[in-house]
């Protein structure tokens, strides 16, 4: 029994030291400046605004110019003429929309791939009953296959196609 004893009192006063080093701890923060003028105590409308997503379209639904930040890392894929959009931007229309955007994902494998995504994508405009001006997102993996779905897309009539690029 004694050596229970013994065994809670050290256990005590190591919370107890635990606790003081604590106390300890917090006390230099604040002295360091950590304390009410710390950046997780400032009042909500001294936090700086997140920055808003730039649309897509404009208002009277015209195609924005791509953003120099959604521009694809190859000079080459850049050279062409096509409209890029963020990820941010993409889902933001999308939720606009209420959903009623394409989807597509590129797969690899040269033209047998982007044959093989633009087909999806007219699929899903068809079942969505979606006419031509419709949103089309193209993603993927391979940076090529994205831009020549893409391309392929536009050739095919569809007016409002973004290669989602980051």
């Amino acid at each position: 029994m004694r050596n229970l004893r013994t065994l809670h009192t050290r256990r005590v006063w190591r919370s107890a030291a635990a606790c003081t080093i604590v106390a300890t701890a917090c006390g230099l923060v604040q002295g360091c400046g950590g304390g009410a003028d710390a950046p997780d105590q400032l009042p909500l409308a001294s936090w700086p605004a997140a920055v808003p997503t730039p649309a897509l379209l404009a208002d009277d639904g015209s195609v924005m110019p791509t953003l120099p930040q959604a521009e694809p890392a190859d000079p080459g894929l850049c050279a062409q003429a096509r409209a890029c959009a963020t990820r941010d931007q993409a889902e933001q229309l999308d939720s606009a929309l209420g959903g009623r955007v394409v989807w597509v994902d590129a797969g690899c494998c040269g033209d047998a791939g982007v044959q093989a995504a633009v087909a999806s994508a007219m699929l899903l405009q068809a079942s969505l009953g979606l006419d031509n001006s419709a949103p089309v997102f193209v993603t993927g993996a391979w940076a090529a296959s994205a831009a020549a779905t893409t391309d392929h897309l536009r050739a095919a009539g569809l007016s409002r196609v973004w290669w989602v690029t980051r």
